[in-house]
């Protein structure tokens, strides 16, 4: 287990090469990022909280209406990319992300995503990779060949904000490694444990310099505005989706 952050620290894994910073200090992006967990049958979510559960023929539908409605997608990384270069995406863009690192994210999400042309960010919990039900190392290959995002969930998915700086960086830098490990690509976002944020929690994020833009558990509105945390680097909150979002209400919240 590697315990650094270090790229030097995972031999022939390719480091994060951020754009230049932009020199407009007032720049701002509302970019929906939405939160998902599980895309899977409800009777194969297992004692999964059945608000987190999204099943597949409804997660292809709400993507539907977004495609539909002339909306396309970015991974987290793209919109670290386009904030720190301080860059307008296109209108309409959206941000999918799954959390967790459940099996059916490659399963099941995968083929609805590809139908639609979309992609999303997987945050992974580093420390149960290849553990049963959960994404092997293989599909996590498979997804950062089809051009999807892996960003880093900690090691053991524990609150950041009652752990000591040792415990936490270790969180954050032994499952950026395992990711970098796994995939050959070290992170570049990262989304907070139950949403368990702190100055403190933060310092240890930016410490791990590749990981350029983190996100919150839940939170937030739908009119996202992106907050500026460290130099260069942002937080943003998350709009949870659940199998009983009302899309029709979303789109409208989201101009679109």
């Amino acid at each position: 287990m590697v315990d650094s952050c270090n790229p030097a620290s995972v031999p022939g894994a390719i480091p994060v090469t951020a754009p230049a910073s932009g020199t407009d200090s007032s720049f701002a992006l509302r970019v929906p990022i939405l939160e998902y967990h599980r895309i899977v049958p409800f009777a194969q979510a297992g004692d999964s909280r059945r608000s987190l559960v999204v099943p597949p023929a409804t997660f292809a539908a709400q993507l539907d209406v977004f495609k539909k409605a002339g909306w396309h997608t970015i991974t987290m990384a793209t919109l670290a990319n386009d904030l720190q270069a301080r860059i307008k995406p296109p209108a309409k863009t959206f941000v999918i992300t799954i959390d967790d690192g459940w099996d059916d994210g490659y399963t099941y999400a995968l083929p609805i995503l590809q139908q639609d042309g979309f992609v999303a960010t997987y945050f992974v919990i580093a420390g149960r990779i290849d553990l049963p039900g959960i994404l092997t190392s293989a599909h996590l290959q498979a997804l950062v060949a089809a051009g999807e995002e892996i960003g880093d969930h900690t090691m053991d998915h524990v609150r950041l904000t009652q752990q000591t700086y040792k415990q936490l960086t270790y969180q954050i830098d032994a499952a950026a490694a395992r990711i970098a490990q796994v995939t050959g690509y070290w992170p570049e976002s990262l989304a907070y444990p139950y949403g368990s944020v702190s100055a403190g929690v933060e310092a240890g994020v930016a410490a791990c310099q590749g990981l350029r833009i983190a996100v919150v558990e839940k939170g937030g509105t739908a009119k996202v505005v992106v907050l500026e945390t460290w130099a260069n680097r942002f937080a943003v909150p998350r709009i949870e989706i659940s199998s009983g979002t009302k899309m029709a209400t979303l789109l409208a919240d989201l101009g679109g």
